[in-house]
């Protein structure tokens, strides 16, 4: 079984990647390796250790105009190296490329998703979507603390700006950068996606119980039903990802999230003054809550009324 899981920036990358590694290891799945190759575009790999190439041959050069992803999966099969047994669930989340994210319809990263579900060689996806009020306001905490300014000269560049800006022009910068990029393929990739019987989407803030949007997680990577039983060792294994079941000493250790501790203690992460600042802007809510609708959620009145 071969799964993808979309994600995007704020999205579910990290918690999907958790996931995953409960799969593999709680589950007993095979895997089949998947060669690492530089210069992967948009974000595209498969998390975990990277394996050795495929027997007898080098990994598949990567190029512009199709994913890694795709080129080895089809190289392995053709040199029938891919274990049809093994599963595999690759996580993408598309990079800060311009044009896939103000011209979605004819990104590369499109155009390749559109080949991976082509009906003649369908393989399942996990679609994480996030309502647009929501995301920007984690975007802006996670850089505003400084999350992964280490690694990623961009973010480091953003971190140094929302260190600058005053909570309420921070916010709102993020937003326009949000709402000029991921925004706009999440959308796209939602109404090409959210029909098809073999996609499932996954809203971050789902009203839904977590253990059955976990269930309905592996069922929709391939995972078999005796591994996703209410009390399976999967399902324990996830629940150590919810983090309404976290104590108070897990929730402070861990900087994804914003607890009230850290609220009291640095006001700049009040999201409550940082809603305020996204209503204050009448533009940017207008384009959020638009946005917003294209990805099922509701605002009646203005106000956000459910998260299905």
């Amino acid at each position: 079984t071969h799964a993808l899981v979309l994600t995007y920036h704020k999205t579910g990358t990290v918690l999907s990647r958790r996931l995953q590694e409960e799969l593999e290891s709680v589950c007993g799945l095979a895997r089949t390796a998947w060669p690492a190759a530089p210069g992967l575009p948009y974000g595209l790999g498969q998390y975990g250790t990277p394996g050795p190439a495929p027997a007898g041959g080098r990994p598949p050069p990567c190029d512009t105009r199709r994913l890694c992803l795709d080129q080895y999966l089809e190289a392995a099969a053709a040199g029938g190296t891919l274990d049809a047994q093994a599963h595999n669930t690759h996580i993408a989340e598309p990079a800060f490329t311009a044009r896939d994210f103000r011209q979605p319809k004819n990104s590369t990263f499109v155009r390749w998703l559109r080949r991976y579900l082509r009906p003649a060689r369908a393989r399942p996806l996990v679609h994480m979507i996030r309502e647009p009020f929501a995301l920007v306001i984690s975007y802006y905490l996670h850089h505003r603390a400084g999350q992964e300014r280490d690694r990623n000269p961009r973010y480091a560049h953003a971190w140094e700006v929302l260190q600058r800006a005053p909570p309420r022009e921070g916010v709102q910068h993020v937003a326009k950068l949000a709402l000029d990029g991921q925004l706009q393929l999440m959308a796209y990739n939602h109404r090409m996606l959210s029909e098809r019987p073999d996609v499932l989407t996954m809203r971050m803030d789902s009203r839904e119980d977590f253990d059955s949007r976990m269930r309905r997680f592996a069922a929709a990577t391939g995972v078999g039903s005796a591994c996703t039983r209410p009390g399976s060792p999967l399902l324990s294994a996830f629940a150590r990802h919810d983090v309404a079941r976290w104590t108070l000493q897990q929730r402070v250790a861990n900087e994804h999230v914003n607890d009230a501790a850290r609220e009291a203690s640095e006001p700049w992460r009040n999201k409550t003054h940082l809603m305020a600042a996204l209503e204050g802007s009448p533009r940017v809510a207008h384009r959020l809550r638009a946005i917003g609708a294209q990805l099922g959620y509701a605002y009646p009145g203005g106000v956000l009324a459910e998260r299905r």
